[in-house]
């Protein structure tokens, strides 16, 4: 089994994770873009485009236009990756609102 939201809604849902579904959004599944790897996923979900379009294709990989290795545990907070799409908390500061997110 996954460890998707889906596991941990139902009676034994942290309060937390419950209080944020029934005030926010939520679903009950999600179609995994391709590549179905972790992190291209988590930006596609966040910007709204396919890995092509945002140019996060692996949690590791080269880019041979910039001529460097990508990885999201020491390349995450370089600015050149971030290029392509713009994020859901950017576009929230934008309006002058906050955001938070965790990673």
């Amino acid at each position: 089994t996954g460890t998707g939201y889906g596991e941990y809604s139902g009676e034994w849902a942290a309060a937390t994770i419950k209080c944020l579904a029934q005030r926010g959004i939520s679903s009950p599944y999600m179609m995994p873009s391709y590549p179905t790897i972790t992190f291209p996923n988590h930006y596609s979900i966040i910007t709204g485009l396919y890995p092509e379009s945002h140019g996060i294709i692996g949690n590791q990989f080269h880019d041979p236009d910039l001529k460097a290795n990508f990885s999201i545990y020491t390349g995450a907070t370089d600015p050149k990756w971030w290029q392509n799409g713009e994020p859901l908390w950017t576009t929230v500061r934008k309006q002058g609102k906050i955001s938070a997110t965790y990673f």
